[in-house]
């Protein structure tokens, strides 16, 4: 193998037409490091078709990570597709419907538990018995927010999450 020369500089217009890119991509890659500096007019022969097949390699790299970027979504919108077609998801609407009129009538109880109720239960009572009396309270709230929310449950098995999914793999189904 001979070394270089000065008749192994390739020039720029002869580099854009080979490899079929732009000057300036070539510039962007020569001020970033990646390609060698010019040199005589043009840039070493050897080193520059290197530095363009390594910029063309991590394209094809980085496309390949896009497109299975692309399709990895595409899987999660088809899956909530077909849950929607299967009836698993609820109404926004009646979502929020059912959680304004649970969250009113949570505050009335805790309002009136705090204002009537509670006063009288907790006279006199220590530090323990307190706490115990404030968990109860709690405990009744948080159970009418289950029991308003109950017909949300599904008892049928559950959807398994994409990541769950393998290939062949037709629990999904």
């Amino acid at each position: 193998m001979k070394s270089e020369e000065p008749d192994d500089i390739i020039s720029i217009d002869k580099l854009c037409e080979l490899a079929g890119v732009k000057k300036s991509l070539l510039r962007r890659l020569e001020k970033t490091g990646n390609m060698p500096k010019q040199a005589s007019g043009g840039y070493p022969l050897l080193p520059a078709l290197a530095a363009v097949f390594r910029h063309f390699r991590g394209v094809k790299t980085r496309l390949a990570e896009l497109k299975e970027k692309k399709l990895e979504k595409e899987a999660i919108l088809k899956e909530i597709e077909l849950g929607e077609l299967r009836g698993l998801f609820l109404d926004r609407a009646k979502i929020n419907a059912t959680c304004r009129v649970t969250c009113r009538a949570q505050v009335r109880l805790l309002q009136r538990a705090l204002e009537t109720e509670l006063p009288m239960k907790v006279a006199g009572l220590d530090q323990a018995q307190l706490e115990a009396a404030g968990k109860r309270l709690v405990d009744q709230i948080c159970q009418y927010f289950v029991d308003e929310t109950s017909q949300w449950r599904v008892k049928a098995k559950p959807m398994p999450c994409i990541e769950d999914l393998k290939p062949g793999d037709s629990s999904g189904e």
